[in-house]
């Protein structure tokens, strides 16, 4: 997996820890730009992206905008547009709750019809550009909105079929001295003229709502 370099939108964290719990979330459907499978060097195309969670079941209720710019084998994510609503639950969950970006990829396994990530950026703790202060007691149940954007550096590794290939948003939080993430998928394919993966709404979800599918 390709990790990718210290971005500027906060603190980098470069590793994982602990156990893993994982959970997937959906996107809300936008217009998607086009982009080369095979960029040439100094050619760049910008993709627009947005993904929600919120009023879904998923324990991570945010929204993001922002564009991703494909050049010379890397994307620069930039996300100026961005909100967490937050519960009066666990409050180390905020205070602690990191973002990567992640290029999520089909036909990685040979024959395989599922996906994964194969590259992901540095870690971006989100408190301090959501205003989140750390202290004692509950924290409030209110949306906090970015109040500076993020950026995010990640690595195509050699070989990634664009247009079978999107971005995620991955979400990282200490729960039961493990890491939980949740991946929150964005609208943004890959592909020459926003191509990308089979979209697939769930049976009875609002079809602005869809997840990517390889098969």
């Amino acid at each position: 997996m390709v990790r990718g370099k210290p971005s500027a939108g906060g603190r980098c964290l470069s590793k994982r820890s602990g156990r893993v719990i994982r959970l997937t979330g959906v996107a809300l459907v936008t217009g998607c730009a086009s982009a080369h499978v095979v960029p040439t060097p100094g050619t760049a195309r910008l993709i627009p992206f947005t993904a929600t969670s919120l009023r879904s079941v998923y324990g991570i209720q945010g929204r993001f905008e922002g564009t991703a710019t494909l050049r010379d084998g890397w994307l620069y994510v930039a996300v100026p547009t961005g909100a967490v609503k937050t519960f009066q639950l666990d409050p180390q969950q905020y205070w602690d709750l990191r973002l990567r970006v992640g290029l999520m990829s089909c036909d990685t396994v040979p024959g395989g019809s599922t996906a994964q990530v194969v590259s992901e950026s540095r870690a971006v703790r989100l408190a301090p550009p959501l205003g989140i202060i750390e202290q004692s007691g509950a924290i409030d149940t209110t949306t906090h909105v970015l109040k500076e954007p993020l950026r995010f550096d990640l690595g195509v590794p050699p070989g990634t079929h664009l247009d079978r290939s999107w971005l995620v948003l991955i979400f990282e939080w200490p729960f039961a001295n493990a890491l939980a993430t949740y991946e929150l998928q964005t609208d943004a394919a890959l592909g020459e003229e926003g191509k990308g993966p089979r979209r697939v709404v769930p049976p009875g979800r609002d079809p602005k709502f869809f997840t990517f599918s390889c098969r």
